[in-house]
C-alpha cells in the first residue's frame, strides 16, 4: 500500500514537473560553454524538449557545422 501511493506520488511530481512554462515556451535562450557535458549531456536535452537557442557562447572556439544544425536559428 505504502509502495503504491509512493508511485502515484512520484508520478504526480513528475507530471508537475514537465507541466513547467520552460517546456512550453517558444522563447529562446543563450548558452554559454560548448564543452564535453554540454555537447552529451544538455544540448541533447534541449533539443528533445524543442528549447530554442538564440546564442551559443564559447571562450576559445567557434560551434561546429553539428551544432548550427541542430539549431539552425543560433547565433555563434
Amino acid at each position: 500500500m505504502v509502495n503504491a501511493l509512493l508511485k502515484r506520488f512520484r508520478l504526480y511530481r513528475k507530471s508537475q514537473y514537465f507541466r513547467n512554462n520552460l517546456f512550453h515556451t517558444r522563447k529562446k535562450y543563450a548558452f554559454v560553454g560548448l564543452g564535453m557535458h554540454s555537447i552529451t549531456n544538455l544540448l541533447p536535452v534541449l533539443k528533445h524538449y524543442g528549447i530554442h537557442l538564440k546564442y551559443i557562447c564559447t571562450k576559445t572556439s567557434s560551434p561546429g557545422k553539428e551544432i548550427k544544425l541542430l539549431f539552425p536559428d543560433c547565433k555563434c
